[in-house]
């Protein structure tokens, strides 16, 4: 079992939805060290934490299309777009720092009585590890 952690503003318990909802894209939030339950794992038993961070679609200035200064083709695409425009990274990273143990990408609802966020791509241990090498200069 993977502990929730404390999703708390103002003294008062949050959803995850909440919270990724109050989440400020200026930030990234750390979870505090907890230990992993899960006995299939390897890493059961071992340290883990939680690593957030929000973004809202259309607030970052958008890349320029072609070859960079670096010789590096840049382009840029919409996957999806959501009303409320905002999706959150989650991490899980276990034994110590740099050990993504799984990488979740979600799209928070815009509905504030939603129950959870939709997971739009989740990644293991070995798909964040092929997405890590798929980058140049990696």
């Amino acid at each position: 079992m993977i502990p929730s952690w404390d999703l708390s503003h103002n003294g008062e318990k949050l959803s995850e939805v909440a919270y990724a909802r109050f989440g400020r894209p200026d930030r990234i939030y750390v979870s505090r060290s907890f230990p992993l339950s899960l006995p299939t794992s390897r890493d059961d038993g071992q340290p883990a934490r939680y690593v957030h961070k929000v973004f809202d679609e259309g607030a970052s200035p958008p890349l320029v299309e072609g070859a960079g200064s670096d010789g590096v083709e840049v382009s840029e695409a919409i996957v999806q777009s959501t009303p409320a425009g905002r999706k959150q990274i989650k991490l899980m990273v276990a034994r110590e720092a740099g050990n993504v143990r799984q990488i979740e990408i979600q799209r928070v609802p815009s509905n504030a009585d939603a129950s959870r966020l939709e997971v739009l791509l989740k990644l293991d241990r070995e798909g964040s590890g092929q997405a890590h090498r798929s980058r140049p200069g990696a």
